[in-house]
Order: structure tokens, then C-alpha cells, then sequence
């Protein structure tokens, strides 16, 4: 048991740092096309929601089964590297290649992708907005940044032997712990979203006293 659930911590944490991955590219794309975006049929969206989630599964499957199989042929097929002393990877040697290397290439990504995106958002918007306001926009930044998972680069320094301190660990808990909440908050509890429901409810009482009537 102690096992599976280390192999599917690992899996889980990686699936999760592909998804920022998928979600930064998509953003990338759609901001910065520079054609005219056509209309989409459901079965292209369909389609190209299938190739995202095979490819969100194949690379954390593929990492997790390497290390598996590696362990199993180093040990003379006797055992695997999750669950011997934790829930969890066994060698940090591992946990350095197989979970902090691909965070780390996913953050590079994510950030090299991300720059040019809030470059042309900040074009964009200073061009069509008659009174910028940059400290909207400041908020509109940190709430992208956290559904590509830019908060992550604290993780990576605390893993290294130059700058893990625990300070850096509590922020990267707090941080990247509270990202689900975040991601809520700004996407589904806003305050549009709050006066949308509003006006929704307050349509079917009127509705329904019509109805009544």
C-alpha cells in the first residue's frame, strides 16, 4: 500500500505540473495568434481535448514506469525505489531527476511562454483602455501566474543545497499549497461571476411570480 501510494503521489504532482504546461501553451496560442481566430466545431474541440489529456498522461506514465523499470533492473528484480522507507520516492537522487528536474523544465517553460502572453495583454489593453490602471492589471498578472505554475520556482531553491532554507519551504507551501484556492477564486468566485448567479436567481423569482400571477 505504502507503494502505490508513493507511485501515485508521483504521478499525481507530475500530472498536475503538465496541466500548468498545457493550460501556459494554450494561453500562449490564443494571445498570441496573430490570424483570425476561426470558429471551432465541436468535434475539433473534442479532438484536441483528447490529444491533451493523452499527452498529460503520457509524460508523467512514461517518467513514473522509467523509474520503476530502472529500480527493478538495478535491484536484480527484487524491488522498486517507492516505499521502503517512505510513501514516497526512496532515493533523493531520484526525487532530484524524476520530480524536481521536470518541474523544473515545465517552470522554464511555462515563464518563456508566459512573458510574451502579459507582453501582449499589456499592449493590448493599453491601447483600447482610455485610463490605464496598472494595479488591475498587476492583479490580473499574479492570477495568471498561478495557473501556470510561476509560484513553483520557490520549490525548485528550496531543493537546492545552495538556498534551502525552511523560510523559502514555508512560502513554497503556502504558495503553491493555496494554488487550487487561488485558481477558484479567481476563475469561479469572482466577483462577475458572483453577480452572474445573482442575476440568474433573481430571474427565475421573477419567473416564478409571474408564473404565479
Amino acid at each position: 500500500m505504502c507503494q502505490v501510494i508513493g507511485i501515485s503521489t508521483h504521478f499525481l504532482w507530475l500530472w498536475m505540473f503538465v496541466w500548468t504546461l498545457i493550460c501556459t501553451f494554450h494561453a500562449f496560442t490564443v494571445f498570441r495568434s496573430i490570424r483570425v481566430v476561426s470558429l471551432v466545431s465541436s468535434n475539433e474541440e473534442l479532438c484536441m481535448l483528447t490529444k491533451r489529456v493523452v499527452f498529460s498522461l503520457a509524460v508523467p506514465a512514461s517518467i513514473v514506469t522509467t523509474v520503476v523499470v530502472s529500480s527493478l533492473a538495478t535491484s536484480g528484480y527484487t524491488t522498486i525505489i517507492y516505499g521502503n522507507g517512505r510513501c514516497y520516492l526512496d532515493s533523493p537522487f531520484l526525487i532530484m531527476v524524476s520530480m524536481v528536474g521536470p518541474l523544473a523544465i515545465i517552470v522554464l517553460c511555462n515563464v518563456g511562454l508566459s512573458v510574451p502572453t502579459l507582453i501582449t495583454i499589456y499592449t493590448i489593453r493599453a491601447m483600447m483602455v482610455d485610463r490605464y490602471n496598472r494595479v488591475n492589471d498587476l492583479y490580473m498578472y499574479i492570477k495568471l501566474s498561478t495557473s501556470t505554475g510561476a509560484f513553483w520556482t520557490v520549490a525548485v531553491l528550496c531543493c537546492s543545497q545552495i538556498t534551502g532554507r525552511d523560510v523559502l519551504r514555508y512560502i513554497s507551501i503556502v504558495l503553491n499549497g493555496l494554488q487550487g484556492v487561488a485558481i477558484f477564486t479567481s476563475c469561479v468566485a469572482n466577483r462577475r461571476v458572483i453577480l452572474l448567479y445573482y442575476k440568474r436567481v433573481l430571474q427565475r423569482k421573477e419567473n416564478m411570480t409571474s408564473v404565479s400571477n
